[in-house]
């Protein structure tokens, strides 16, 4: 059952780029390491379902290109969801999906050539989401990338939606995806496959339907690309 949605993020600074990559010495431990966590922008966020409530699940993968050019600084991506009743708002509630990376990390549970990720399962209340953007963060740099990119995405009892796996790419880095260097850049690919049993190993969902439910990520350009075939799409 394959389901699609809408979704997508937007504008990066090259100076802030190079900024982020300007200190750090290249390492091989910290490059495979990872883990991903959940968290909520306030205690007893409205967005988080409590014990015994009806819930449903959205699930992927965050990571990052192993590539030349990389080093051994602290990294983290953090995808941002809230509300589609309060995208509109200036501080609205947020519900977050964090991936990070470190020498402490333990070792990613999923490879494919030079990129490295975890799964991420995120369980909310049932309703209408959007996912709001990226954050990214290298060493005491952090970067949200500024403007919202508002993509709809449903939640629905019983269900857990795939919606997508994010791989960060940094700006001397090539891709397969037909993108060009020069910008931080995220690409979203179909790794549903690939990523199956390490979402069913997190047992946020145990019991859910997994459906592929991967929104329209085209036309945020030039920091979100989808890469659904191995091409680079937009408006496709």
């Amino acid at each position: 059952m394959i389901r699609f949605p809408g979704i997508a993020p937007a504008v990066l600074a090259r100076a802030a780029v190079v900024a982020l990559l300007a200190t750090g010495l290249p390492t091989t431990e910290a490059l495979a390491s990872g883990k991903t966590g959940n968290s909520y922008s306030t205690f007893g966020s409205k967005l988080k379902p409590k014990r015994g409530e009806p819930a449903g699940c959205l699930a992927g993968s965050l990571g990052r290109s192993v590539g030349p050019g990389n080093n051994g600084m602290y990294f983290a991506a953090e995808l941002r969801l809230t509300s589609a009743d309060e995208a509109d708002q200036s501080n609205p509630e947020i519900a977050s999906v964090r991936w990070t990376e470190g020498a402490l990390d333990h070792r990613s549970k999923l490879v494919d050539g030079t990129e490295v990720r975890d799964a991420f399962v995120i369980c909310l209340r049932p309703g209408k989401y959007v996912f709001q953007g990226l954050h990214l963060t290298q060493g005491t740099m952090g970067l949200t990338l500024p403007q919202p990119y508002k993509i709809p995405v449903e939640v629905v009892v019983g269900k857990t939606f795939y919606i997508g796996s994010f791989i960060t790419y940094l700006p001397t880095q090539s891709d397969d995806c037909g993108t060009r260097p020069g910008l931080m850049r995220v690409l979203v690919r179909d790794n549903a496959t690939a990523d199956r049993a390490a979402i069913e190993a997190l047992h946020q969902a145990s019991g859910n339907e997994l459906v592929i439910a991967i929104p329209d990520y085209s036309g945020y350009q030039p920091t979100l690309y989808s890469c659904m075939s191995g091409n680079a799409r937009d408006g496709v």
